[in-house]
Formats: C-alpha cells, structure tokens, sequence
C-alpha cells in the first residue's frame, strides 16, 4: 500500500507535525497481539472497534493540541512585536521570556496616536485585569505616550510608556524600592500614589510610569511595577521606509513596526524631515532595534530685533509692591504686556528654543494649604527643591508646564519675595537655568525715590499700597511672610499713621 507518511513538497508544518503523532500512535499500539484466541491469531471483533475507537480519539486529541500549539505561535508570527504575556509567571528564572505563559495582544493605538516607543516592548505579566488604551492616548503632558488602564485590587491602575518626560528630567522621589529583580522603583505619594520604573539594557525607551487611584495603593503599584518589564521579544521586522516623513511620522511608523527611533524624539507638528535613515528601509533587523535618523536642517529666519523698552508696564489693578521699580537687563525679543493680576509677561527666543516669562512682585503662588515646601510635593501635583539665588533662600517648583523660582530679594514686608515663571521651551533643566540666570542676573530693583512719599493716612491699607506703589515706594504693614507662605490678602483696616522706615520703605499703622 501507499505510505501517505512520507512528506510531500507541499505539506505544511502542521500537517507533518500531524502525521509524527499519528507515527507515534502507532508505535506506542504495537503490533497485533501474538496471544490471540483465534485460529487466524487476529483480534477479536471488538478489541479492534476499541482499539480503533482509542487511536482516534488520540489523534483527535493531538491534532487539536497541535493545532492551537500552532495557531498561537502563528498568531505571534503574525505581529511578533505587538504579542505580550498576560497572567501567569512574568519571566523564567533567569529573566528570560517564559514561553509557556498564555498569550495575548496589547490593544493597539488608533491611527491618530503618535508613537515615541514601540509597545511591542511592553512585557506585561500577572496583572489583575485587561488593559484598554486610555482615551487620552497621546495627550500625557503633550508628550507622546501609550497609557495602559485596567482595574486592580478594586483600585485604577494607568500605565503610561514612555514616562512622561516632565518625570523624567527631574526625578523627585520620596521612596525608593529595589524590586527582587534589581530593578529601581521611585515612589511618590500624593492623592495618588504615583512611581517612575527605569529598566537597563534598552535604547532610550527604558521607563514606564504606574499611577494608582487613591490612597494606601503602594502594594498595588509594587505588585504591578514587578510584572512589568521593557524588553524586545523574540522575533525580527522589516524596518519601514521613513526618508521623507516628518520626525514625527517617522518615529510613529517605526514604534508600530516594533522598532526605536533614535533620540532625541520630536513632538510637535512642525518638526523636520528625514533625510537619512539607518539601517535602510527593507532591512530585517531584531525586534527593539534602533534606527538613527537624520534630519533635514530647516532654514531658519533671523530671530527679530531686540525691543526696546524703556520701563516696564504697570497693571491697572491695585498694586501690592512698585512694578515700576523692578528692572529687566535683557534684550525682549517680544514687548511685556500685563497678564493676569500683576504680573508682566513678554516671549523670549533660546538656543533651544522660545520660551515665555512671566514676573510676578509679590509671588502669588505660594503654598499654604496645597503647600510648596519639597517635603509636600502638593502643589499642582508637582515637586519642589530648595536652592540659594543672591544669597538668599529659593524655592523652584514645577508648575506642569514651566518651572516657578520665588527667592528672597532681602526686602521688608509683603515685597520680599519675587517670582519668576518660564514656561514653554525645549526642557525642564532649559526652563529651570533660565529662571535662575534671570534671578542672578537680570532683574534687578532699582534705587529708591528721593522724592517724599504720599500722604496715605484715612486710606485702607489696601488702597494706601496701591498709591505708594505707583509712585515707587514699598510699603509695609508689618506682615512677615515665610518663602513658602500662601499670599494673603491685604488689610482693610484704616491707616492713621505713615513712617519712612528705610529708604523707599513706608511703614503704615492702623
């Protein structure tokens, strides 16, 4: 007869993997008995029904383990750099990827979310729900980040990759954990309990951020933190062609395709193109690879003339201290212009990047009941850090998007401390030296008048530092103000005498 075991040309694994099984059934069988009690030494009638009855219910069996074996390896095969683990054990001993752990899919971003890393690299073990893309995908800080979210132990679980780049550039934790894997883990603990994850040994795309709802979620994060990995699984990609794309879609359609653009990353829609990639477009390379792209120089216009501004200009609300005393040494690519209460504010070009300042006399940011002190990172939800500007007292805070430095200018009263807020530009250090170099530097107090105060007595004190201010004089109701101290607002009480303490200094008694 035909041996239909031989293997044809156009057989597929399956189908030889099928018929090894079938091969092996037929070994483990055997062949007839020789103790048979007929003539012809044949099985009985019914040993062959349930042999056969056996043999098929066996094959049945390993075809369809062999066949699920196959579809979840096809399905793999299929978009290896989108296919992670969920449940079971995250890893084997030794770090690698457990093959034997169940398989699922990652939801994928929509056509409209702009890709920094691959999420192919995400490896997300045990975790206790399924994740969704969150339906802020792309808008985390303006930053480009695939945002996880699923619910644990009763509580909200977000995964954002890559961590927001705000937590990035200044890591300010309270807690620090080693995981059992040697893995760092930075904890804060606000309203929620937040922590940044760095892995080691992957390009760039090496951080995720957990955030938990609510309070006491430490084990939670931890627990989640410890199952999460960033690593390249098994597997190759045909690197896409992005010469030509913006830098933006360029590093959007190789995180889709598994792969790392190189840094650094651009997230605003006006970024350049690529002139050059490497490895070329068509290359098969590994999974997690990075592919350097350079970029086009654009033609950039000359920055506009310096503005000359003689003074500065003074809002129309009451004032507390005499904008017009403080002076700016810079060259204001922008004129200043009055922004909320009293405050100035003008457009700055940088090397980096434009950028915008925002000064503010007295500060009108202090901390009190959200604090501002960097044992209470409450304030907006963002860190602060002390440091000396003058001499003096400092405190930088992060506002979301700009950083605020409020220092001690040495002067009496509600005018003590001054704040200076750079928002927009390229990063938070940027943002952070350009605040400082304005304090250091820049803006200045100038002398006081020698002309005699107004007479500001039958006025409130509200309206008599109004009136002392305009004509450049600080005046002073004996209010003492620590540099992390909510502003408050001015008395009402009637002034019945005016003193001049110190030089361009008014003290009013009520």
């Amino acid at each position: 007869m035909n041996d239909d075991r031989q293997s044809t040309p156009g057989d597929d694994d399956l189908g030889r993997q099928l018929r090894s099984g079938f091969d092996a059934l037929a070994k483990a069988a055997g062949p007839p008995s020789g103790l048979s009690d007929r003539a012809d030494g044949s099985l009985p009638q019914r040993d062959h029904a349930r042999a056969r009855r056996g043999l098929v219910a066996a094959a049945i069996l390993l075809a369809f383990g062999l066949a699920a074996a196959t579809a979840i390896v096809r399905a793999g095969d299929d978009d290896p750099g989108q296919t992670v683990r969920a449940g079971g054990s995250p890893s084997s001993s030794d770090g690698s990827l457990d093959p034997t752990a169940p398989r699922t899919k990652l939801p994928d971003p929509a056509d409209s979310a702009k890709l920094s890393c691959p999420p192919a690299l995400l490896d997300i073990g045990a975790i206790g729900g399924t994740p969704v893309l969150s339906s802020t995908t792309g808008a985390n800080g303006g930053q480009s980040a695939y945002e996880l979210v699923w619910s644990q132990d009763g509580r909200t679980v977000r995964l954002s990759y890559p961590a927001p780049l705000v937590r990035l550039a200044i890591p300010m934790p309270q807690e620090t954990v080693k995981l059992p894997d040697g893995r760092t883990v930075y904890l804060e603990g606000r309203l929620d309990m937040t922590a940044e994850v760095r892995e080691s040994g992957v390009i760039d795309c090496n951080g995720f951020w957990i955030q938990i709802s609510g309070d006491g979620g430490r084990q939670t994060l931890l627990d989640v933190a410890e199952v999460v990995h960033i690593r390249a699984p098994e597997g190759t990609a045909k690197v896409p062609d992005v010469i030509g794309l913006s830098q933006v879609d360029a590093q959007n359609a190789l995180a889709r395709a598994g792969l790392i653009p190189s840094r650094p990353w651009a997230f605003g829609a006006g970024s350049q193109l690529v002139l050059a990639q490497k490895p070329a477009a068509g290359s098969t390379v590994d999974i997690g690879a990075e592919v350097l792209l350079t970029m086009a120089t654009p033609a950039t216009a000359p920055p506009p003339p310096p503005v000359k501004v003689d003074k500065l200009p003074i809002p129309s609300d009451p004032l507390v201290c005499p904008m017009g005393r403080l002076q700016v040494d810079d060259d204001f690519r922008s004129i200043p212009e009055v922004s909320f209460d009293t405050t100035i504010g003008w457009q700055e070009d940088g090397d980096l990047g434009g950028h915008s300042v925002q000064l503010t006399w007295p500060n009108r940011t202090g901390g009190g009941s959200v604090g501002l002190s960097p044992t209470d990172p409450g304030y907006e939800n963002h860190s602060a850090r002390q440091l000396t500007v003058l001499d003096r007292p400092a405190l930088m805070h992060d506002g979301g998007d700009g950083q605020n430095l409020v220092y001690d200018t040495g002067l009496p009263g509600a005018c003590r401390f001054l704040e200076i807020g750079v928002y927009g530009g390229p990063s938070i250090p940027e943002r952070e030296r350009r605040a400082e170099a304005l304090a250091n530097d820049k803006v200045t107090v100038a002398s006081p008048p020698t002309a005699a105060p107004p007479i500001v007595t039958g006025l409130t004190i509200a309206m008599a530092a109004d009136r002392l201010s305009r004509a450049g004089f600080i005046p002073d109701w004996g209010e003492a103000r620590a540099i992390n101290d909510e502003p408050t607002a001015v008395p009402t009480a009637i002034v019945t005498t005016q003193t001049l303490s110190a030089p361009g200094v008014v003290r009013l008694n009520p």
